[in-house]
């Protein structure tokens, strides 16, 4: 029936009064794993300078139970997928953004991404990991098809309370990558 029914208790009122103290809050029930899907091609049309910019991400849905793969051939096991997933772009920009309340990757450059910028945003409460990339090879180690992300920048952004469901959880996750420079990145547990 897909109906959830809420019944508080004789303490709490549904107020939109912000000076009471017994008000129930929103209530947020969400399926989207995907915020927001930025995606072009990377031979004949790459979506191209894209700016995010002060904007808040939250509340995405969880992907523990979602198809998974190995990206290196090792035991290291990742969802292709994030809140913000970027794939066929070039010179896309996320700044001073919010990420909260995620349950899954927070961003995710799949494939195809070029010279895409992640500064000064803040990561928290995330289920996976905060930022994610992931290139794609020909029988798994060929990458002269040019498919992974290239000269990444990720620069001055807080990243704490990752991994809340996948333990192999991390700040920046590298895989099939080319040219990533890392700076001033302060993860705090």
């Amino acid at each position: 029936s897909k109906l959830l029914y809420f019944y508080p208790n004789h303490t709490a009122s549904l107020c939109n009064n912000a000076k009471s103290s017994h008000c129930i809050p929103d209530l947020v029930a969400t399926n989207l794993k995907t915020l927001l899907k930025l995606e072009g091609h990377k031979d004949d049309n790459p979506l191209q300078g894209v700016q995010l910019i002060g904007l808040g991400f939250r509340d995405a849905a969880k992907t523990y139970m979602e198809q998974w793969g190995v990206p290196s051939g090792g035991d290291w096991a990742l969802h292709r997928g994030g809140a913000v997933h970027l794939h066929g772009t070039e010179n896309v920009t996320i700044s001073d953004c919010l990420f909260s309340r995620l349950d899954g990757n927070a961003i995710m450059l799949s494939g195809y991404n070029r010279y895409a910028t992640v500064t000064r945003s803040e990561f928290s409460w995330i289920g996976d990991g905060a930022m994610a990339t992931w290139g794609e090879t020909k029988r798994g180690y060929d990458a002269t098809g040019g498919a992974q992300p290239r000269h990444s920048t990720i620069e001055k952004n807080v990243i704490s309370n990752i991994g809340l469901y996948q333990k192999q959880s991390s700040a920046w996750g590298q895989n099939k990558v080319v040219y990533s420079f890392l700076f001033m990145l302060q993860a705090v547990q």
